[in-house]
């Protein structure tokens, strides 16, 4: 018990408990341990030979030394941790045979006893011949009865401190991935989990836990994307001079430095241009990660102000874009055109800008830029197919969907078969949206011979895929559309039952998908039933017509939080669907409570009016 309480005396002791802060303070930087172990092994040497004064002065010396530092960070690089820690425990047991050497040798500071003043000047030792050897301002270090086990102590302390590089030392950012990641996995569970007990989820539930989980896996891929970016900021000569000298020694800092020499002041210049491009494009990267979108923006114009690079310009107009900013967008994308751009540079901002255009329905806008982006890029795929074929594909499918908007169907079938071609020989999962646009295409054209042919090749390409990668989502939700698109095509032939047929095996594939992830597959779910709906109203049966429609409209309605441009129209014309059936049905009171609806909370005149003018003829 004695030994006990003597052990926990020396352990409260403050020289220990700094040791232990200083070791939490180098914890977040593994490069420190082998400087650590050093200033350790040469303090732990003076204070178990009782050497107090000296033992201190040499801990606040060591760190303060630069020599010291850049001994630590060359065994560090050169050297093994574990052998540093092995060498700080030889000295610790090199000191305690020191201890026991006769008296004569013993250090004249050496004490029996340390006492600690009254007042505040500090910590009188009093050696053998009781007389006041020195004093030590305003530090306690531990009571000594020269009992030979504190030197064991020490040693055991020591040999703790050789295990630490066995830590795993991780950076702010991973530990963020990896509380993310654990994050997501206890959503996962919980989601499961409430499954079992429940058998199952609300859509509200379901909805918050997966858009919770797209947010971190989104958070953890921004964070990785600038871990990339931060790697590759180039580092001033000053900056670079001390990397080398802290590795490698003074001598060959000085080379280095000896070796820039400077071209002329144009050279100085645009290094202190990119260095502040830099430093306010890592300004617009941290404050999106803030949310403070409006001050990234103006960050982002700084960084062009001293960037005036493609790459600078490019990031800029696609945070405009993601933020939906479209008409700046497109006025720093039309600037980028102006630039000496190298062909692939030219091709892709012609395709973004020709996206932006598509996105808002401006479709002459977006023809002119996706067909000057395709011959540019055909050119591209002579010399490297590898890199533009699929490229060059994507190209065509968005023409072949501008021509299908027009209804100038054959044309969009050319580009369709043209991108198909390119597709297949590559094997690309995309050639089953090719089948199935080319499908919608001749279903059109009223080719229906042709349109049942894509149909099916779609449907078994698509099944096959699946063969092969059952857990894929994606390939269910193509082979979903495929089956909802073919059931369309049934409904135009009037052929009920093979409609029917197709739609059932659509809702199952969009119920299965939707209930892992309803943020990203209910959207298909809900279509489906407005399609099956029609299909009854086609049949003049508004009272099944109306059960899918309404069907349609609690599908929807969940994901207004997740999307409001998108599902709020959605929604209204779903309502309007159902205003129609009740029309159908002689309910005109119900007709009009929707006609009411759209009118005051959806803002629909257009569609109000419609409905009205529909009410009115009966």
């Amino acid at each position: 018990m004695q030994f006990l309480d003597r052990f926990k005396e020396v352990l409260e002791n403050p020289f220990f408990k700094t040791l232990a802060d200083f070791i939490k303070m180098f914890k977040s930087s593994k490069s420190f341990y082998s400087v650590f172990y050093f200033l350790t092994a040469f303090t732990l040497q003076q204070a178990i030979v009782w050497k107090y004064d000296t033992a201190l002065s040499t801990w606040f010396h060591l760190q303060g030394n630069a020599w010291y530092w850049s001994l630590g960070a060359f065994v560090f690089e050169h050297g093994s941790i574990e052998l540093v820690g092995l060498g700080v425990v030889l000295i610790a047991l090199l000191s305690w045979v020191e201890i026991n050497k006769s008296d004569e040798q013993k250090s004249p500071h050496q004490c029996n006893t340390m006492t600690i003043g009254g007042d505040n000047s500090g910590i009188a030792i009093i050696g053998k011949d009781n007389h006041v050897h020195q004093h030590i301002d305003s530090i306690t270090i531990f009571q000594h009865k020269n009992d030979k086990w504190i030197p064991w102590v020490i040693v055991a302390f020591v040999i703790v401190l050789s295990l630490l590089p066995n830590l795993e030392v991780v950076d702010r950012d991973t530990r963020q991935i990896q509380i993310n990641q654990t994050q997501i996995q206890k959503l996962q569970t919980q989601k499961l989990q409430t499954q079992k007990l429940f058998s199952n989820l609300s859509i509200e539930q379901s909805l918050r836990i997966d858009n919770e989980i797209e947010r971190l896996k989104d958070e953890n891929e921004r964070i990785r994307d600038n871990q990339k970016f931060f790697e590759t900021l180039s580092l001033s000569v000053a900056t670079k001079a001390k990397e080398i000298r802290q590795t490698k020694g003074n001598q060959m800092a000085l080379e280095f430095l000896r070796s820039q020499k400077v071209q002329d002041q144009q050279r100085e210049i645009d290094k202190k241009m990119q260095e502040f491009a830099q430093k306010f494009q890592m300004e617009a990267r941290l404050l999106i990660e803030d949310k403070r979108y409006e001050e990234a923006k103006i960050s982002y114009k700084n960084m062009i102000f001293y960037n005036n690079s493609y790459k600078a310009w490019f990031e800029y107009g696609n945070y405009l874009d993601k933020q939906e900013e479209y008409e700046e967008a497109i006025v720093i994308y039309k600037m980028i055109l102006f630039k000496n751009l190298k062909s692939n540079q030219r091709a892709m901002t012609l395709h973004k800008l020709a996206t932006i255009y598509l996105k808002h329905n401006q479709i002459d806008e977006a023809l002119i830029y996706f067909k000057e982006a395709l011959m540019l890029r055909k050119k591209l795929m002579k010399n490297n197919p590898k890199l533009f074929s699929q490229r060059v594909a994507d190209t065509l499918h968005n023409i072949g969907l501008i021509y299908q908007k027009q209804d100038r169907f054959n044309q969009a079938i050319e580009c369709y078969k043209e991108a198909l071609e390119i597709e297949e020989s590559l094997d690309s999962f995309k050639m089953l949206m090719t089948y199935n646009n080319l499908g919608i295409a001749y279903a059109k054209n009223n080719q229906n011979k042709s349109a049942m042919e894509y149909y099916t090749k779609a449907k078994t390409t698509a099944q096959k895929f699946i063969e092969h990668n059952t857990t894929n989502s994606d390939y269910h939700e193509l082979l979903a559309n495929i089956l909802n698109n073919l059931g369309n095509f049934y409904t135009q032939q009037k052929q009920f039952q093979d409609a029917n047929l197709s739609y059932s095996q659509a809702l199952k594939k969009y119920k299965k998908i939707s209930d892992k992830n309803p943020s990203r597959y209910r959207g298909g779910l809900a279509l489906t039933y407005n399609n099956v709906g029609f299909m009854y109203l086609n049949q003049t049966q508004p009272n099944l017509a109306l059960k899918y429609f309404q069907k349609a409209k609690n599908a929807y309605e969940p994901l207004v939080t997740y999307n409001p441009k998108v599902y709020y129209d959605k929604i209204a014309q779903t309502l309007y669907n159902i205003g129609v059936c009740y029309r159908e049905l002689n309910q005109k009171a119900k007709a009009m409570r929707i006609y009411t609806k759209l009118q005051k909370e959806y803002k629909k005149s257009e569609m109000a009016s419609s409905l009205l003018e529909i009410l009115q003829k009966k």
